[in-house]
């Protein structure tokens, strides 16, 4: 694998809570880099044509590029994507701070969620282990409230790999 990449793609069926993973090609690297070249990629290529943004099989993809995890200033934006219910056409964002390099560190370029999932959940991944935990207790609370609940001990928080997981009680 070409360096600043992970080399794996996540893709996860919130439905059906199927979790596969799969390689990410060094074509694909090359051609489209990192970010938001593989969240356009990706929809340009998957997305069925004419599929209403709302539909569970509508694309809503996270992506990384080389540089996330790197100490150089504001170069690794974690990337968002996918049809905009506002818009109908492509909607894409982007961030900074911990998400990215943390993904990355946990060996993934790319999540690509679909389906629809029957209860409030929350996505884990630590280091190897990816699972879909229930989130009603969050549900309905302001994110400030939620980040407070998630660094309770015994509560699920992002880490860098190595460290993740419940907090020490």
């Amino acid at each position: 694998m070409i360096h600043g990449y992970a080399g794996t793609i996540l893709r996860i069926d919130l439905g059906s809570e199927q979790i596969i993973k799969e390689p990410l090609t060094e074509k694909m690297c090359e051609d489209f880099i990192g970010g938001r070249g593989f969240v356009t990629k990706t929809l340009y290529e998957e997305l069925l044509p004419g599929i209403d943004p709302f539909d569970e099989k509508n694309l809503f993809i996270i992506a990384t590029g080389p540089l996330s995890g790197h100490l150089l200033p504001a170069s690794g934006k974690t990337h968002f994507g996918c049809k905009s219910p506002a818009t109908g056409g492509y909607a894409d964002s982007n961030m900074g701070g911990h998400f990215g390099p943390a993904l990355k560190y946990a060996g993934y370029d790319m999540v690509i969620l679909t389906g629809r999932a029957e209860k409030p959940s929350i996505l884990v991944i630590e280091d190897e282990k990816i699972e879909l935990r229930k989130a009603d207790q969050y549900w309905g609370k302001g994110s400030l409230i939620c980040e407070e609940l998630l660094k309770k001990p015994g509560t699920i928080y992002l880490k860098f790999p190595k460290r993740s997981g419940p907090l020490p009680g």
